[in-house]
């Protein structure tokens, strides 16, 4: 039962990364509000992020409003353990 529902909690990933590569929605839109997210590194949005709100407000907002042109997303590996998603 876990490969099944790790398998469609991929397949959901997989399925956002192309609408949002396709100006169709974002893989934001599938974040649930107490996600924890974690930016790796020494940089300016480098941290852990507590909750989708503080995520978007502290980090994805500010970096879009920064960039002279759209993010062309690629998605690399992706983990799925139940309800938990890692991508690489």
């Amino acid at each position: 039962m876990n490969d099944i529902k790790n398998n469609e909690n991929k397949e959901l990933v997989k399925l956002k990364f192309d609408e949002w590569k396709n100006d169709k929605g974002t893989l934001f839109d599938i974040l649930n509000d107490n996600v924890t997210w974690t930016v790796s590194g020494k940089g300016d949005f480098s941290g852990v992020y507590k909750g989708k709100k503080d995520f978007m407000d502290r980090a994805v907002i500010p970096i879009n409003e920064q960039l002279t042109t759209k993010i062309q997303p690629e998605l690399g590996e992706i983990i799925a353990e139940g309800d938990t998603v890692w991508i690489n």
